[in-house]
């Protein structure tokens, strides 16, 4: 969508005076709102729109489950996992963000290190990218009674010639090894960024 379409969608939602019309609050027109919010809109005007659509969100977390989703007052059991990503989508990204994903794809990260075998759900990953000679990794607990506990998963495509460590917080480095192609990576689900790095 180019800027006059949303420039033209803006005015006519009227959402910038502090007020939805009745057809935006429906579930499915308020995640296109919201998503081409985040890809077309300044920092400012998204934030003004969040702000007026915040109440038919109905933001939960559920702390046992460790799961945050929005309700949007569909009154169902489960939330509605394609709206909820979409909205969160329009929520983390910055402008233009989902439009390059198409423009200028990644095809590099086929042939990357890449993380698999997570023990989801009790365990996610916070963050886990590459930057060309080390991962980043954040483990996170479903909740606080895995919050500390030991879990492991596997990295795809690294170098095998290098031995690899992961580097915590105050320095100190935990060697990890390899299992056929993949290396394995224990750790503990602490939510504390770490490093995996070539062992020098």
């Amino acid at each position: 969508m180019g800027e006059a379409a949303w420039e033209m969608l803006l005015a006519g939602t009227n959402v910038l005076s502090g007020e939805l019309p009745e057809i935006w609050k429906e579930p499915g027109n308020l995640t296109f709102l919201l998503q081409l919010a985040g890809e077309h809109a300044n920092p400012d005007i998204k934030y003004k729109i969040w702000d007026v659509c915040d109440e038919l969100l109905e933001p939960t977390w559920d702390y046992e489950l460790g799961e945050f989703t929005l309700g949007l007052g569909l009154n169902e059991p489960h939330p509605r996992g394609q709206l909820n990503a979409r909205i969160m989508a329009g929520w983390v990204c910055k402008r233009g963000a989902w439009s390059s994903i198409f423009r200028q794809p990644n095809f590099d990260k086929f042939s990357e290190p890449t993380v698999v075998g997570v023990d989801f759900p009790s365990v996610a990953l916070r963050q886990a990218y590459w930057d060309g000679e080390n991962l980043h990794l954040a483990v996170q607990p479903q909740n606080n009674a895995i919050h500390g506990k030991r879990t492991s998963f596997r990295i795809t495509n690294l170098d095998h010639g290098r031995d690899w460590a992961i580097e915590g917080l105050d320095g100190t480095l935990s060697t990890m090894n390899f299992e056929g192609e993949d290396l394995v990576v224990e750790i503990e689900a602490n939510d504390h960024p770490v490093v995996l790095k070539p062992n020098k």
